[in-house]
């Protein structure tokens, strides 16, 4: 699992029990692969507002959130 020389800190192993296949015509139906079903990413809110809005961290802000995911996405990552 080791990128660039670094060895993830943490793993996270899964074991199905159950899963259950969709007819295929429902994908083909949902439009979900047809780009003009497509919200505009404009629309779209960011990750930190997404997050901001669902965690509620206390002495938090989305632009807040947003640094600190740029620090990690560059620094931590990998």
């Amino acid at each position: 699992m080791a990128v660039r020389g670094r060895t993830p800190l943490l793993g996270i192993g899964i074991e199905v029990e159950e899963c259950f296949i969709h007819c295929a015509k429902a994908f083909k139906r949902s439009g979900v692969w047809d780009p003009s079903s497509w919200l505009e990413e404009k629309s779209l809110p960011s990750a930190a507002k997404i997050l901001f809005e669902h965690a509620r961290l206390p002495d938090s802000c989305t632009e807040s959130i947003e640094e600190r995911l740029k620090e990690s996405y560059t620094k931590r990552l990998y």
